[in-house]
Order: structure tokens, then sequence, then C-alpha cells
């Protein structure tokens, strides 16, 4: 009994601090996910910007590296950007610029790409600033694999302390549970002796053995009126 008391103890303990550790992660990774895709979007506007001069990634800078490609009504495409990405496959371009064309949405995740775009439409032509999802998705895996180890790490921690300090709670209802059982046993021994004599005597009685008035500190009266 005790020691389910104690299991029990634990198991609460555990299960209280891993809800609020959820809680705590979750809020910590979608937060972080919405201040890198902030930050994305905005050096994607950035580079929509014509005055930017499609100079888009420079060593040392710490923006994005992407490209833009500039879709005109006549159905021509300009593409711009720098050695990170390679250009050169046109064929490669024209899917990418046409699924991003045909999204209902103008910023999203192109996943059989690996891109995100931002598209802005224009009175002359579309712009659309293409940067890879992959540099995203690796450190949104990062923080989740990070605040993983560092959960399991409080867990088992917690279990640790948890079990030594549920002995601690336990100890009275121990202590009392080992008095009762002491008494049951000291009133038991004390009863066992009296209760076999009476038993006993009942026997002889039944038999006819023995007669009631002579079973000792027995008396009987009976007086008739």
């Amino acid at each position: 009994m005790i020691r389910k008391l104690r299991w029990k103890v634990v198991g609460l303990n555990m299960g209280m601090v891993f809800c609020v550790l959820l809680a705590v992660f979750a809020a910590v990774y979608f937060s972080s996910r919405a201040v890198i895709s902030r930050n994305v979007r905005q050096q994607l506007q950035q580079a929509l910007q014509p005055s930017s001069g499609y100079e888009l990634y420079r060593p040392g800078q710490e923006r994005l590296p992407c490209f833009v490609a500039e879709v005109y009504a006549s159905g021509t495409v300009r593409v711009s950007g720098n050695s990170y990405y390679d250009l050169t496959d046109k064929a490669a371009l024209a899917e990418i610029v046409t699924a991003a064309l045909a999204a209902e949405s103008g910023e999203g995740v192109l996943p059989a790409h690996h891109l995100r775009y931002l598209r802005q439409e224009g009175l002359l032509s579309t712009r659309i600033a293409f940067t890879d999802s992959t540099l995203e998705q690796a450190t949104l895996r990062s923080l989740l694999t990070g605040s993983l180890l560092i959960g399991l790490a409080a867990l088992v921690v917690l279990f640790a302390c948890s079990y030594v300090l549920s002995g601690a709670v336990t100890r009275p209802v121990d202590r009392a549970w080992a008095q009762q059982k002491q008494f049951l046993s000291d009133a038991s021994h004390e009863l066992k002796t009296p209760l076999t004599s009476i038993s006993g005597y009942a026997e002889l009685i039944e038999t006819g053995i023995a007669k009631p008035e002579d079973v000792p500190g027995f008396a009987q009266k009976i007086h008739v009126e």
C-alpha cells in the first residue's frame, strides 16, 4: 500500500512537471518559429525593393541568400541572384517560378523545391523573392532537439528528486500504518486467550459435558413469578 502511494506521488509530480515543460517548450518553439518567419519575410521584402540592385547576399552580412524573379506580362522572366544558387538551369527556374505564380497565397513554402517565396504584384511585372527554406527548418530542428534533450534531462532529475521526496511524504503514513498493524496484533493476542476459553466452554455446554453454572464466573438466576 505504501509503495503504491509512493509511486502515485511520483507519478503525480512527473505528470504535472511534464505538462508544464511541454507548455513552456511549445511556447518557445512556436514563438521562435514566428520570429524566424518574420525575419525571413522582412529580408525577402528588402530583396523585392527595386533599390536593392539585386545585391542580395554578401559574405559577412547577416542576410539570407536569396534570388529574385521578375515576371513581365509578356511572359519574360528575369532572374537575379548570387552564386549561392545555380541560376543557369532555366528549366528548373521556370518550374519554380510557375509554382510560385500558381500558389494561392502571396507567400509560403514550395516543399518540392525547399524554397520560401514572397510574391509582390506590380503594375508592369510580378516580382518574386526566393530563399532556401532548409536554413529555417534546420534552425527549428536544432531548437526542437535542444528542447527535447533539456526536457529529458529535467525529467530524469525530477524523477530522482520526486522518488526521494515521496519517501519523506509517505513516511508519516507508513508510521501510522505500522502502528495500526501493531495495535491490531496486540489486540488479537490479548483477545486470543479469553476467546479460546469462551469457545471451549461453549463447546462443552453444547455437547452436555458441562453445565452453564459450572463455568467460572457464570451466574444464571431464573426468577419465576
